[in-house]
Parts: structure tokens; sequence; C-alpha cells
């Protein structure tokens, strides 16, 4: 994960079957679930071309 001022990014790299799931990533203080953005990660048969959808 790399964070730059405003700029966060998260990369996943050597992806697994076991990586598919609901990512969310938001910023503040507390652990409250507020200003989220989502990615749904959905690993396809193919490993590399994984499906990607963006919520």
């Amino acid at each position: 994960m790399s964070v730059y001022d405003t700029n966060t990014s998260l990369t996943i790299t050597a992806v697994n079957v076991s990586d598919s799931g609901l990512y969310y990533c938001g910023y503040g203080r507390e652990m409250i679930l507020s200003n989220l953005t989502s990615l749904h990660v959905k690993i396809g048969k193919n490993m590399n071309n994984p499906v990607k959808n963006e919520a």
C-alpha cells in the first residue's frame, strides 16, 4: 500500500483465487464506514486475466 498526500493505492501481486472478495477503501481517524469506495475482485478461470467490477 502506498500513501502520497491525498492519493492512496493498493496493489495486490501474485493474485490467488483466495484473493477474490470485496475490498473497501476509506479514510478517517476512526474505523467508521464512511467516505468509502469498493472494488469487487473476481478471479477468472484464466489467472492472467482477472475480472474486476468497480462499484
